[in-house]
């Protein structure tokens, strides 16, 4: 076909930029207006330069954003300017599938200028395929599991994935296709938690996938559509920010963040009975739950406000036990998280001999006490299917600090348990010790760790370390989520790791708590929470016992560190071996010789040792940390 030197010139444009292709040719059809030229808003301009530099995008949407549209005619341009480019489109319904692809796709082709549409003429057209003699083809299925493992494509699009069944499977089965240079473009809008579209969206908002997150909410929308019928002459005006405004204290809960008279509108549209589930879901794209949740709504909201997205994410460290001098190195892989270091209250400084009395007083900060913290232990079960977690809270600011969660067996959860315990003011751990839990809590105590929860038996005697989470003790640790989390002086959550598992975390049937049913679906970090927050009220008076480090340091009357009797240590005959053999974070209970020192002195001593006992310094090294820091959009830090 001869082509004029301007159609020449608008093909090379339409190569290289789809927007030109889009804003130039393509027209779409609304419910409302009928058939109107597509002119791309803000929004849909900043999604199809994302489509052009992101392998994996997801929409978190509000309703007629015009978001199947606009995917509908990058997949057309797609085809149209790619050589043998494989499209797959996927809906939840084999009619959803057909109407993609009529109402995109077809009708958006049908209306391109002669020319263009004589330079690519269709060659297949059928309910599911529409084919060009450059070898490329679109192809719409509905959604089964096999749908992607069967259908290899260089670019899938998956529309409203928060309502399509088999989803889980589906992306399960299809995704290794995807990795050789495979495009995928979710589509979707809120239907519940727990499902894949929920999972996949959150972890995008915190960067913990590949998937390039596009939030569009109903206030993106600033375009303005205006139509005259032709036979009544009636002219209609779409408008969703005409008239917006801030929401009133009162309005809040209902309307969200701002009101306009078209969400007015929407909102009457869309509430049936005063249930106004489908408004929330579908305008104001909120992910709700089965209203079931053991935490409140409510305080869920709260929660998802407190979280914090920027910590350290700490590898690998070389641990020392303090027991039997065994050396290993401890992978965390990234998987513990700290938000905040541990507050010793004390400067570590050193002193020549003829000034050791004087070297306690130097060691505190003035104004500032040392912190309490105190960590919940989840095993997992051993099934491979759950994960191990330590949530570690400080109890002084009353705030979440640090978190683990990955697979890992008790014999090494318990190693880490007792790392992380002792970096952090030696914290009372809470151990689940149900089950294979016991031998996480009996590995501690055979690690000498010095501050483990023990439950208080009639005669006032304790038992066995580790807390039983049973039918009968599970409604006490979700009474202490549901006084602590989210509420008014409670804890803050900075995980946001936690805060979704909170979300699935609900009533069962027959009395039961637990996570929703869905793939990838746990309440490990919950468990862990919930074992430090049952237990809070024993924190300090476990905490109130001195510590002392055992390092070669203690010899040496000029080395960093405050320094004791060493008769007294070694009267405490249990210890004695643990002195001599313990790694460099080796701690036992010790009692100063108060004759020897002046009790003003002691006390002070005894504030400190409690503190840097277990500070996990190897090598002189301090703790390994690779930072992760990031701010999400529309969040102040």
């Amino acid at each position: 076909m001869n082509l004029s030197v301007p159609q020449r010139q608008i093909i090379k444009r339409c190569q290289a930029s789809v927007q030109f292709f889009v804003d130039q040719f393509c027209t779409c059809r609304h419910p409302k207006l009928g058939e109107i030229k597509l002119k791309l808003f803000d929004y849909q301009q900043s999604a199809l330069q994302r489509f052009r530099t992101s392998r994996y995008v997801i929409f978190w949407k509000t309703r007629q954003a015009g978001l199947s549209t606009v995917a509908g005619a990058y997949a057309l341009w797609y085809a149209m300017f790619g050589n043998s480019k494989t499209v797959l489109i996927v809906s939840k319904r084999d009619d959803d599938a057909k109407e993609f692809l009529d109402k995109n796709i077809k009708f958006v082709y049908d209306r391109l200028p002669d020319w263009m549409r004589n330079l690519w003429p269709k060659i297949i057209d059928n309910e599911h395929k529409f084919g060009f003699p450059n070898g490329s083809r679109i192809t719409s299925l509905s959604s089964s599991p096999d749908t992607l493992r069967s259908n290899s494509a260089s670019l899938v699009i998956l529309d409203e994935t928060g309502h399509m069944p088999h989803m889980d499977e589906m992306w399960s089965a299809g995704a290794p296709t995807l990795q050789h240079a495979g495009q995928c473009l979710c589509l979707g809008t809120p239907n519940g938690v727990g499902n894949w579209y929920w999972q996949t969206v959150t972890d995008a908002e915190e960067r913990l996938n590949d998937f390039d997150l596009i939030k569009i909410n109903w206030w993106d929308m600033t375009w303005r559509l205006e139509h005259v019928d032709p036979i009544t002459n009636q002219k209609t005006i779409i408008a969703p920010t005409d008239g917006i405004r801030e929401t009133t204290p009162d309005e809040r809960k209902k309307y969200g963040k701002y009101w306009s008279p078209w969400l007015e509108t929407q909102y009457r549209l869309l509430t049936e009975r005063g249930d106004d589930k489908k408004f929330r879901q579908e305008v104001l794209a909120q992910f709700l739950g089965s209203g079931n949740t053991v935490v409140s709504t409510e305080s869920l909201e709260v929660i998802r406000d407190q979280h914090i997205s920027e910590h350290l994410e700490v590898t690998d460290v070389e641990y020392v036990s303090p027991a039997t001098d065994e050396r290993m190195s401890l992978s965390f892989d990234r998987k513990f998280w700290i938000w905040d270091r541990p507050v010793r209250g004390v400067k570590r400084t050193r002193a020549k001999p003829e000034r050791e009395i004087n070297l306690v007083k130097q060691l505190r900060t003035p104004d500032e006490e040392p912190h309490i913290y105190m960590g919940g232990v989840d095993t997992p079960e051993g099934d491979g299917s759950d994960y191990a977690s330590i949530e570690i809270l400080d109890v002084t600011t009353r705030e979440q600090v640090a978190e683990l969660k990955m697979k890992v067996q008790p014999r090494i959860l318990a190693r880490m348990a007792d790392y992380i315990g002792r970096y952090y003011n030696n914290a009372l751990l809470v151990v689940e010790s149900t089950g294979i839990g016991r031998a996480t809590a009996q590995e501690l105590e055979a690690l000498s760790y010095p501050n483990l929860w023990r439950p208080r038996k009639v005669g006032g005697k304790f038992g066995a370390p580790g807390y039983k989470v049973t039918p009968s003790s599970k409604p006490m640790i979700n009474k202490a989520l549901m006084e602590h989390l989210g509420t008014e002086g409670g804890f803050r959550v900075k995980s946001f790791r936690l805060y979704k598992e909170l979300c699935i975390y609900v009533h069962l049937s027959s009395g039961k708590t637990g996570n929703e049913r869905g793939a990838g679906n746990n309440d490990d970090l919950v468990i862990g929470a919930g074992l430090a927050l049952a237990c809070v009220t024993d924190a300090v008076s476990y905490s109130s016992m001195a510590l002392m480090p055992y390092m070669s340091q203690v010899e040496d009357p000029r080395a960093d560190i405050a320094q004791t009797d060493m008769e007294a240590v070694k009267d405490q005959k249990k210890i004695v071996d643990i002195a001599a053999r313990g790694g460099t974070h080796a701690v036992m209970p010790f009692m100063p010789m108060m004759d020897s020192l002046m009790p003003s002195i002691g006390n002070e001593l005894e504030k400190f040792t409690r503190q840097i006992g277990g500070i996990p310094v190897i090598d002189g090294k301090p703790l390994p940390v690779t930072s992760r820091r990031h701010t999400l959009p529309g969040r102040s830090r």
